[in-house]
């Protein structure tokens, strides 16, 4: 029974990446695309995975860390990307664009150096796996928190682009999912409840897919602004009769 309901997890999951990728080809794509990269990327490792857990290891020899790892690199840059976006009316916003870069790159190289016991290169060679998941798992981390700053820049502005308010907010669902998931998931090795971890798979997965829907409603619109009310609006004095 669990097979079938990660096949059709897998089928869904592939039915709306088509429809976002879709939304995206009819324009977004120019406002939008390391999303939009990210979303082929998302689709073709979708694809390679489901290959290689069909049974096809010998037609797609990249294993499960490698797309993994690959897909945290272009969601960690949508995320900074969606930032640089929501400061375009900011006069300092190509100072924070070069932080932001510059960060990064700083998480990136500072996570294999952390992570690895010689060099860098050697690492590569002789534990790409696990050096691979560990990196992936700093970026994710680093995501996150910058997906908490977004949203402090998005409410601090008066108005937001609605198809830049949706995608962030498809993002902290499927950030939030993921992080109560992997929970679960470090609460039940200890005992191997299997439950436990099943239940933390389909939360996984159920975020994953709330944020493929959501990406696909903020997209396959035309953009629109939303004024966002102040949260300390202005007394009015009263008038003097």
């Amino acid at each position: 029974m669990y097979t079938w309901l990660q096949w059709a997890f897998i089928f869904a999951s592939l039915v709306l990446q088509v429809m976002v990728i879709q939304a995206f080809i009819k324009g977004p794509y120019r406002q939008y695309p390391f999303a939009f990269t990210y979303s082929l990327v998302l689709f073709f490792t979708t694809i390679m995975d489901t290959a290689r857990w069909g049974g096809a290891e010998r037609l797609v020899p990249q294993e499960f860390y490698q797309t993994e790892t690959l897909r945290q690199i272009f969601l960690f840059a949508v995320v900074v990307s969606f930032i640089d976006r929501a400061m375009e009316q900011f006069p300092y916003r190509q100072r924070v664009r070069g932080v932001l870069i510059a960060l990064a790159l700083t998480v990136a190289y500072g996570s294999i150096l952390f992570h690895s016991e010689g060099s860098p290169v050697s690492a590569y060679y002789n534990q790409l796996g696990d050096l691979a998941t560990r990196v992936a798992r700093d970026l994710s981390f680093t995501a996150v928190v910058l997906t908490l700053l977004l949203w402090s820049i998005l409410l601090g502005r008066k108005s937001v682009d609605r198809q830049l308010l949706l995608a962030t907010g498809g993002l902290g669902l499927q950030f939030t999912g993921d992080a109560i998931g992997q929970s679960l998931r470090q609460l039940a090795l200890p005992g191997r409840i299997k439950w436990l971890v099943i239940a933390a798979n389909i939360l996984i997965v159920l975020a994953h897919l709330m944020r493929v829907y959501v990406w696909w409603e903020a997209f396959r619109k035309e953009p629109t602004v939303i004024e966002v009310a102040s949260p300390h609006p202005a007394r009015q004095e009263p008038q003097a009769t």
